[in-house]
């Protein structure tokens, strides 16, 4: 017999496994005629050896024993490639079985990556979005062992499918040392495609899961910076809005003492402010850190304008607290040159009303002389 390629397509590897099993099964059942065939041909010769001369009797012996070693020969060649092939058909409907599944899962998983994949970008779905991916991931993740089953199984009918062709070249080559075997090794190309196939889609799938994944995580980490430092300056902004209020509410004190002193807290209130600055650069730098990683994830015109609005909105309420708190400072400034002006009269005037109320009191009685009258004339 010529060595046939083991066939990939588990339909013909079935059909050629039943006509191996129907070569076994007749080999099998010689077993019995030639095993008395054998033993008969000896008890003839037991008892009838003097019926037969001595190259007769060799020549039986001899007959009778090939014929016992050759079948023996086939039944043992035949155990094992019936059992090559039978592991070989049981492996690749494994594989195939196996590998239709999995293909099956490829492709609902691939369809979900593309769909989570258009869904990410939007900031206020992020963590969820992160979340689902997650779990696919892990899902993904879980997956592999069920390709090394596929890649084990193809070798398993790879290696039984060898040992099965090469049994039957080996028997050939030993029927006829004249001649060498012109059986054909199966190369399996089709079964290394499909595994290698299978293979790239998961790696591909897996490396697409990943980076998706990654960029979550980043995009998320930049929303929690953006979002800090957001809440920080909205905080601040609260609490100076109702200050600005207040100060415009507040009237203007009128001593000198008291606006310097509430010119000094105004001053500090304005330093605070000018403070914020650095803030709403972080906030801007985070800003920007955060729609980049929006970007990177597929987000819409309508999510990174909203970002923009957000930081712009920050940066008016900034500008007008500090345009509130420089009126005060200004209103305070003036009130303060004006008072210090109007004081100092009402400091010279007491004075005057001092000194004036000295002299009074240190003037001698009015005399009645004419000479001392007109010295203490002139002393006033």
């Amino acid at each position: 017999e010529t060595a046939q390629p083991i066939s990939e397509e588990e339909h013909r590897l079935k059909k050629q496994l039943e006509a191996e099993k129907a070569l076994h099964n007749d080999i099998t059942s010689h077993q019995q005629p030639i095993m008395s065939l054998v033993y008969q041909s000896g008890q003839v010769l037991d008892k009838h050896a003097g019926d037969f001369t001595s190259d007769q009797l060799h020549d039986v012996r001899r007959i009778s024993g090939d014929v016992g070693e050759r079948y023996d020969k086939i039944q043992k060649e035949e155990d094992q490639r019936f059992r090559h092939l039978t592991g070989a058909e049981s492996e690749l409907s494994k594989f195939e079985d196996e590998l239709q599944r999995y293909n099956t899962w490829l492709d609902t998983a691939e369809d979900s990556l593309r769909g989570l994949q258009r869904s990410v970008g939007d900031l206020a779905k992020l963590s969820q979005q992160k979340e689902q991916n997650k779990k696919f991931s892990e899902d993904v993740v879980a997956h592999q062992a069920d390709l090394r089953f596929i890649n084990m199984a193809a070798q398993r009918f790879m290696d039984e499918a060898k040992k099965y062709q090469k049994d039957v070249m080996s028997f050939q080559t030993d029927k006829s040392k004249k001649r060498r075997s012109t059986g054909q090794l199966a190369d399996f190309d089709s079964t290394r495609e499909k595994v290698k196939t299978a293979n790239e889609r998961y790696q591909n799938l897996k490396t697409a899961t990943d980076s998706l994944l990654e960029k979550l995580q980043h995009g998320k980490e930049r929303q929690k910076e953006f979002e800090d430092v957001l809440e920080k300056l909205n905080d601040w902004l609260e609490e100076a809005e109702v200050r600005v209020e207040e100060l415009k509410e507040e009237p203007l004190k009128g001593t000198p003492s008291d606006l310097r002193d509430d010119l000094e807290k105004v001053k500090a209130f304005g330093a605070e402010t000018i403070k914020q600055g650095k803030q709403y650069e972080d906030l801007k730098k985070t800003a920007r850190s955060m729609t980049e990683s929006l970007q990177d994830l597929g987000a819409d015109d309508q999510t990174l304008v909203g970002i923009d609005q957000l930081v712009g909105d920050i940066k008016d309420r900034l500008a007008d607290v500090n345009a509130a708190t420089t009126d005060r400072s200004n209103e305070l400034q003036t009130a303060l040159v004006q008072s210090q002006g109007v004081q100092e009269g009402i400091d010279n005037l007491l004075g005057w009303v001092k000194d004036t109320e000295a002299c009074l009191n240190n003037m001698r009685p009015v005399s009645l002389n004419s000479d001392t009258l007109n010295e203490q004339v002139q002393e006033l």
